[in-house]
């Protein structure tokens, strides 16, 4: 049990923090490369606690910049993309790709001042239609990208892009939950969890579901150099055991075998981008699985409001409205009773 002084430093990354700054050491998969298609309007981008500002400039090339502008403080969500920049709106500043200030129209060229103004701007690199952006102090000479399958040629083994969306959690608690396996036979079950059968058969699923019920499994937990491995024990019968295995991977990546991956990824001291990547059909699982962005985000999102940081990642079902809770899950015989009745 972390103590509340412990959880504080845990879970808060703003600048300044210990984990805020040990974060800032890695590289960060912000967004998709479709969310800034060629000539789109520059947008909001919250992470780390940090208000900043992501366009793609007439070159194609992505720049992450402070929100602010260094002038009077004007966001730059209203700025122009102007020619491998971006102009303020205010008074019409122009910053480059590096954050150099390389028009100032209310100043006279002679005096040269516009060469004592920057505004703040990030490394970014673009690979297999993810967006990574480095916060830390290494600007010039960055650390490599991640080796995550994610990342590596090829990228992940089907087509498409992974998909995104906020929980309104900090991000340790976010993460806990995928590699915490006590709650599975609980929050994720049927009170009579493999008895139901799915499109009018029995699946190897519902034998599984049986296994995973289980509410007291083993566990075992492997350091690595990177973070650890986790598994979860079942017994499923005198000859056989069903090993769930999880990994973690600093800063704030996870792991289930065959499933990909998922990003863990603070917006700020409260809220978290979460982006999942996986396989055409996960390893070692049968073709009924379900389609994973159908059983776990049913709901769809909100209005696409790209004014408000990720905007167009935060579901319909929230904390606000118990998740769309259904309490009819939690009494139909006929389906399975759902412990409950939240689509998760």
């Amino acid at each position: 049990m972390l103590s509340k002084q412990d959880n504080d430093v845990l879970c808060r990354v703003g600048q300044g923090t210990p984990m805020g700054d040990l974060m800032r050491q890695y590289w960060l998969p912000a967004f998709l490369s479709s969310e800034l298609p060629t000539e789109c309007w520059p947008r909001r981008v919250r992470l780390l606690g940090e208000d900043l500002i992501a366009f793609r400039d007439d070159e194609g090339r992505v720049r992450v910049i402070d929100e602010n502008c260094p002038h009077r403080g004007s966001s730059m969500l209203f700025g122009r993309n102007e020619e491998a920049g971006i102009r303020c709106a205010y008074h019409g500043w122009k910053f480059d790709v590096t954050g150099a200030c390389v028009d100032m129209p209310s100043e006279a060229a002679e005096n040269g001042f516009k060469y004592k103004v920057t505004i703040k701007a990030y490394t970014t690199r673009e690979r297999n239609g993810i967006v990574w952006v480095y916060l830390g102090p290494r600007q010039e000479s960055p650390p490599p990208l991640p080796e995550l399958e994610v990342n590596l040629d090829g990228g992940p083994r089907e087509p498409g892009e992974p998909y995104k969306y906020v929980r309104q959690c900090n991000w340790a608690q976010a993460l806990e939950g995928d590699v915490d396996r006590v709650h599975v036979p609980f929050l994720h079950s049927r009170v009579k969890p493999g008895e139901f059968a799915r499109d009018g058969k029995y699946s190897e699923i519902a034998r599984l579901e049986r296994v995973v019920a289980e509410r007291n499994p083993y566990l075992d937990v492997v350091e690595t150099p990177y973070g650890f491995f986790t598994g979860a024990r079942h017994e499923v019968d005198e000859a056989h055991d069903h090993w769930g295995i999880y990994q973690f991977i600093m800063p704030f990546y996870s792991m289930v075998r065959g499933y990909g991956g998922k990003v863990w990824m603070p917006i700020d001291d409260n809220n978290t981008l979460v982006m999942e990547w996986k396989p055409a059909r996960p390893l070692g699982m049968p073709r009924d699985h379900d389609d994973e962005t159908q059983t776990r985000q049913p709901w769809g999102y909100k209005q696409d409001d790209l004014t408000v940081p990720w905007g167009n990642w935060r579901l319909k079902a929230d904390v606000e409205n118990e998740w769309l809770r259904d309490r009819s899950r939690e009494r139909d015989v006929a389906t399975g009773v759902h412990y409950v009745g939240i689509p998760l």
